[in-house]
């Protein structure tokens, strides 16, 4: 399901407000009774970042179909940050950088080897969020959390645990990135 388009053109009717909400959200929240989790995806586009993480939070466990990362401006590190969830969650696409990767006869090495970066990239930053060993209490709807040097108190929504563990998808009691904390349901 179409719900926020990259062109310039998405706020001629996807930031329409409709029921106090741009009309974007208004289309996720009525169309995820069409289905579930399993069978509903939607896609946004990578360079609305600001928008990203309401968007996650609108809908934590649908899969994201993201376009325009790479040569259109999508910034893979804030799509994963604000997007990938306990599942992985996302579909990532790159092709304007990778198709136009390179002009000449060595066209197809080219493109092989952009499109062998962004996995790797990808790769590398799913697997930095399964293995940050986090610390952390929480109380209330406060956490601190110490990971990767860094000690933040943040206010959360969601159980409260305490203890250590990892991040990812495997154990751990949140997924941390940068300042974000996402309690994990069990």
């Amino acid at each position: 399901i179409l719900a926020l388009t990259s062109n310039t053109g998405s706020s001629d009717f996807q930031y329409l407000l409709s029921d106090e909400k741009p009309l974007y959200q208004n289309v996720i929240q009525v169309s995820t009774k069409f289905g579930s989790n399993e069978n509903i995806m939607f896609v946004v586009g990578a360079t609305k970042s600001e928008e990203l993480s309401r968007i996650r939070n609108l809908i934590p466990n649908h899969f994201l179909l993201i376009p325009g990362v790479g040569a259109q401006g999508g910034d893979l590190e804030k799509v994963v940050s604000t997007t990938m969830n306990h599942d992985c969650g996302i579909l990532v696409n790159s092709s304007r950088s990778i198709i136009y990767a390179g002009d000449g006869i060595d066209f197809a090495d080219k493109s092989r080897v952009e499109a062998s970066k962004m996995q790797k990239k990808m790769k590398d930053m799913e697997d930095e969020l399964q293995n940050t060993r986090i610390k952390g209490s929480v109380s209330g709807n406060l956490v601190e959390v110490e990971a990767n040097g860094k000690k933040e108190i943040l206010s959360i929504k969601g159980k409260s645990n305490e203890g250590i563990g990892f991040i990812g998808r495997k154990e751990g009691i949140a997924v941390f990135s940068n300042t974000t904390i996402k309690l994990l349901d069990e």
